[in-house]
């Protein structure tokens, strides 16, 4: 991603899935994780900007106690590892 007016659309992307993080429905949680780790596809830029925070978020989905079907664990890992990917 080279164009820096699409910087504050990252931004504002990242927050949103960040307030939905602590939503009622584990689906919703599950998404969020799930775009979160998508934020890979816009390249290292943006995620190493980000790492700590969308790190954090991922860490938090893998001890997530009612998700009790492990959906929200699972996506979590399975982010990581394309975040993991960019930042090694």
């Amino acid at each position: 991603m080279n164009h820096k007016c699409c910087l504050g659309l990252v931004d504002t992307l990242m927050n949103s899935l960040l307030t939905k993080l602590i939503d009622t429905c584990t689906r919703v949680r599950t998404l969020c994780i799930r775009g979160l780790g998508n934020m890979a596809s816009l390249g290292a830029e943006p995620v190493q900007r980000h790492s700590t925070t969308i790190l954090s978020a991922m860490m938090a989905g893998l001890d997530d106690r009612d998700d009790l079907s492990d959906d929200i664990t699972h996506e979590s890992m399975t982010s990581l590892a394309k975040i993991i990917t960019l930042l090694g």
